[in-house]
């Protein structure tokens, strides 16, 4: 595939997937300790759902190898800022719909993992 008159290769793509899973999976083990600190012990619910990490984990990593794989490096790049807060975005609603659309699939998936004796 091409971009720009520049051919995106396999391996390129390959180790975009790689690299992309393993942010997300650095992120997802980092997020109970930022719940905790800034949620000033709100947070200890939303915890909880960190038994059933190995199940949404995995899922996660999964979607951003698989995303990390057809965007390639330079759109995943991009993406990554738009979660960070690092890029320039001209799109202010790209940023606001992607936000909305993970915390959505944070919501669903408590929600359909949560223990049900709660």
């Amino acid at each position: 595939m091409e971009r720009n008159n520049v051919r995106i290769s396999f391996f390129n793509r390959l180790i975009t997937a790689c690299i992309s899973a393993l942010i997300i999976v650095v992120m997802a083990c980092c997020a109970p300790v930022a719940i905790l600190v800034f949620g000033r012990g709100h947070g200890v619910g939303i915890i909880d759902s960190y038994r059933t990490f190995h199940i949404w984990g995995t899922s996660v990593s999964v979607v951003a190898g698989v995303v990390g794989f057809a965007l390639g490096a330079d759109r995943t790049i991009i993406l990554f800022s738009h979660f960070w807060g690092t890029g320039h975005s001209n799109s202010v609603r790209f940023t606001l719909f992607l936000w909305g659309a993970l915390i959505g699939v944070g919501l669903i998936s408590y929600w359909l993992l949560a223990p049900s004796g709660n």
